[in-house]
Formats: C-alpha cells, structure tokens, sequence
C-alpha cells in the first residue's frame, strides 16, 4: 500500500508541522506564547483578562485584611506591655517612698499619687490624669500597709485584659478588658 504524502497550501505549513510548532489549517500565523494575532487589524493583544484583574485584587485585598488584624493583634500586645510598664513604674515609686518611711507605703490613706511626685518618687500622678494610652489608671486602695493601683482598658478591642498591681509589686489581670471585671488572677508576664 502506498502513503501519498499529504498536500500543504504552501512551504511554511510544512515546516511548522516539520517543527513541531503550532498549525491552525485557516492559515492563521501563531506567535510566541500561543496568542493569535487578530483578526482584521494583526495586532497582538496586550494587557489583562478581566479574571486576571479580579483574581490579583483578591489576592492583594486578602493580604492587606490579614495585615491589618495582625496590626491590631499587635497594638492590643503594645497597649497591654505599656499598661504593665506603668503599673511597675508606679509600684517601684511606692516601694521606694516606702523603703525611705520606715515601711510604709503612705502616711495616710491616699487617693491619688500626688505625695509621690511631690517627693519626687514619681516624676507623674498616673491616677489623675484621664487616660493614658489606652488605659485608666485607678486606685484601689493605698494606705501605709499596702497598695492596689490598677489599669483598666478604655476601649476592649484595643487591650487584651485589665490590670492590678498590689504590695510587692505583684501584677494580676482579669480574664477580658471590659471595664466591670475586677476578677483579677496571676500570670506569667
């Protein structure tokens, strides 16, 4: 039996299939990458699908929503170290006045932390000022025997608890930063 071999329109039709490049019998020339040319004009298209678009906006949205919750994640961290920060500063203003008056902590029962900046044991009253960062700092009690300041969050999404400082410089925090919970608890922090 005798293959007759097949019949091409002309030589460059040969050498693709010879090449192994791409062959379209409506005589449409292929360019690197496989896009066609078009049509009428011969042009290449250029740019982007409107999939394309939508699937790189989807992309870069998520990424900058995940951005912007660890953000909060750590300002929440940041508002909490600088509420302990604080709180540490003003126990050691207490321990020092008290190391310097024979143990005592106040000479009367105190509201605020006023005697201590006039001693110069605190370079600020924390309690009177209305809020710092995102904390209040309130007093619980401070009389010769001891002392309880504590840090409670002005706004829950920004601060992970709220927290208590007592004699010894011992700092507890609640289970949440609502402003009612004063279930304070030790932590390792």
């Amino acid at each position: 039996m005798i293959v007759n071999p097949p019949l091409y329109d002309n030589m460059n039709e040969m050498k693709n299939i010879k090449s192994g490049l791409p062959f379209d019998p409506g005589n449409t020339v292929f360019q690197s990458g496989n896009r066609k040319k078009s049509g009428l004009s011969g042009r290449v298209p250029t740019g982007f699908t409107l999939i394309e678009i939508l699937v790189v906006v989807f992309i870069v949205s998520l990424l900058l929503s995940l951005a912007a919750l660890e953000g909060v994640k750590l300002r929440r961290m940041a508002n909490d170290m600088n509420a302990q920060a604080n709180l540490k500063s003003i126990a050691t203003s207490l321990e020092v006045y008290a190391a310097g008056h024979d143990g005592f902590y106040a000479v009367s029962p105190a509201d605020n932390l006023g005697y201590l900046v006039e001693g110069k044991y605190a370079a600020q009253d924390f309690t009177t000022l209305n809020q710092i960062g995102n904390f209040r700092y309130v007093i619980g009690s401070i009389d010769p025997q001891g002392y309880d300041v504590r840090a409670m969050a002005v706004n829950p999404v920004l601060a992970g608890h709220n927290y208590q400082i007592l004699a010894g410089a011992k700092i507890l925090r609640s289970d949440t930063s609502l402003s009612n919970d004063t279930d304070f608890e030790s932590f390792n922090g």
